[in-house]
């Protein structure tokens, strides 16, 4: 290992030279003086925005020379429009920064960090809004921007002109008021304010019809590009290094926004949003910052759909492209590789990079570890760790949380009956019904044979009752195509004091037998016993 050590030194150490010396040739024009620019965020301080924060704090920023001012947003604060103008240099918006590029405004997207958007659609949930078809002649609550969603209904039938669109109040006791049938949301937000309020509604999200646009981008314009390229790429580069962290130290990235950031916001809350987060950044599978201009090319296709784009070269300079060439990554960096350049730096940079690889790999084989294989949907590995953290998180913020456990009645005369490929083909089609009513915080997983659970946070019993009597119905009503009708069971029971995660499953185990010797086909759910 010693022998091998040496070998790789060996080999880097004329490269080492040859970049210490190339640096040194840059510093009679390098000055140190930090540049003053402002980040315009597209909304009020939240977790939303706490890979910023993090470059702030840990002082990526000014390792590359940069003295950034991050200014929160408030309705009517348009961020394309105070980088336009000039009263900020980089700002944060969505996929609609496409037709900002369409009418002639010069943005450029930077990086993409959520990969999915976290825009959705809420309605009441007592059942009048069963699927998107609902839609029609409802009172729909839309913000500015929310194109997608308004392309998510046209492709499932229903133009805007079938819905009432009403201004945006961005209060939810609109909805809980009756005073609208829906509105729009971030998955991040509304469900945890809804939640807290105790009320039950249901979520539609455009990827269900394959409307899957980018989410919160970080973008400036090509006049910062052409007359400032090293700080450009130096602010990305921050500010992903800062995201990385950020996704990587939750809880510390709480107490910060807490402490310098979030006046009216709540730990629970950013629990919440950091946890949605995770999936809509999908960090363990996908680098941050990354974007794909396929993918860029079937969101142009959706907004063509609507008549909104026309341009046929639209991301012709709309996609950033870093510096590839040495002395530009060099002069991008110089701070950093002034201060960091020793005699060991390639060196720990390779292995570093390698131990990088192995993680990601290491990553993915865990993450294939996690996964039931015949149903895709988590297994019993995954659904205990995840139960363990909710208990966690309840002893130490009383954040409660419930679990559904479901049980296919009279499986075993499927599998006799028709046997186990059929049966097989029963728990897939079961899984797919239960999925599409999961919503984006929960957690389902195969519990074990024709057995799943669904660990719900921030979910009290009622509201999970609700939500389990839904699957029951949708399973109900469905026919199977060589099983013919089928229906589930299933027992509901929620976090109390002094529960292990062992005690809630019994409990929701335990309501589930009473199910199934009441006739199945029904569901018990389990009051915690406040004398324990």
């Amino acid at each position: 290992m010693i022998s091998y050590f040496i070998s790789q030194y060996k080999k880097v150490v004329p490269l080492l030279s040859l970049m210490m010396a190339c640096c040194f040739l840059l510093v009679p024009s390098i000055s140190f003086a930090q540049d003053n620019v402002v980040l315009q965020l597209k909304w009020k301080h939240a977790f939303q925005f706490a890979g910023y924060y993090a470059a702030q704090e840990l002082g990526y920023y000014d390792d590359v020379g940069l003295d950034v001012d991050i200014r929160a947003a408030s309705p009517g604060v348009d961020p394309v429009e105070e980088v336009l103008k000039g009263k900020a240099q980089y700002g944060i918006g969505n996929s609609a920064l496409l037709l900002d590029r369409q009418n002639g405004k010069p943005v450029v997207v930077l990086s993409v960090v959520f990969q999915h958007s976290p825009a959705i659609l809420i309605t009441k949930g007592d059942g009048r809004i069963s699927s998107v078809k609902d839609f029609v002649g409802k009172r729909v609550m839309i913000e500015p921007n929310s194109l997608e969603l308004l392309t998510y209904l046209k492709k499932e039938g229903i133009p805007p002109e079938k819905i009432q669109i009403i201004d945006h109040s961005y209060d939810v006791n609109d909805l809980i008021q009756g005073d609208i049938d829906a509105l729009s949301a971030y998955s991040s937000n509304e469900p945890y304010l809804l939640n807290q309020k105790g009320y039950f509604f249901k979520e539609f999200t455009p990827r269900g019809a394959g409307i899957d646009f980018y989410g919160d981008n970080l973008f400036t314009m090509e006049d910062e590009i052409r007359n400032h390229p090293d700080r450009v790429e130096a602010f990305r580069t921050a500010s992903m290094k800062g995201w990385v962290y950020a996704m990587e130290n939750t809880d510390e990235m709480i107490e910060l926004i807490l402490k310098k950031y979030g006046e009216g916001l709540e730990r629970k809350q950013l629990l919440f949003e950091s946890q949605t987060m995770n999936n809509l950044l999908v960090n363990n599978l996908i680098e941050v910052g990354h974007m794909n201009p396929a993918r860029w090319r079937r969101i142009v296709n959706a907004y063509k759909s609507l008549d909104l784009i026309h341009k046929e070269n639209i991301l012709e300079g709309f996609i950033y492209t870093p510096p590839i060439g040495l002395m530009d990554i060099i002069r991008a960096n110089y701070t950093v590789l002034l201060k960091y350049l020793v005699g060991s730096f390639l060196l720990i940079v390779f292995f570093i990079y390698r131990h990088h690889q192995l993680h990601l790999f290491n990553r993915k084989l865990e993450r294939i570890a996690e996964v039931d294989q015949l149903t895709g949907i988590y297994n019993r590995k995954r659904l205990d760790e995840t139960l363990g953290r909710e208990v966690e998180r309840f002893s130490r913020y009383s954040r409660s949380f419930s679990v559904i456990l479901v049980d296919i009645d009279k499986f075993k005369d499927v599998n006799d009956t028709y046997g186990h490929q059929v049966g097989d083909e029963v728990l897939i089609q079961v899984v797919e019904i239960l999925s599409d009513r999961v919503r984006t915080t929960d957690t389902l997983g195969r519990w074990g044979g024709e057995e799943f659970l669904l660990i719900c946070p921030e979910t009290e019993i009622d509201a999970a009752v609700q939500l389990a009597e839904e699957m029951r119905r949708a399973v109900e009503v469905q026919s199977f195509a060589t099983a013919g009708h089928q229906t589930i069971s299933f027992g509901v029971a929620t976090c109390g004091e002094g529960d292990k995660a062992n005690d809630v499953v019994k409990r929701a185990d335990d309501a589930l037998y009473q199910a199934k010797n009441s006739g199945r086909n029904r569901g018990i759910a389990s009051v915690h016993n406040t004398s324990k």
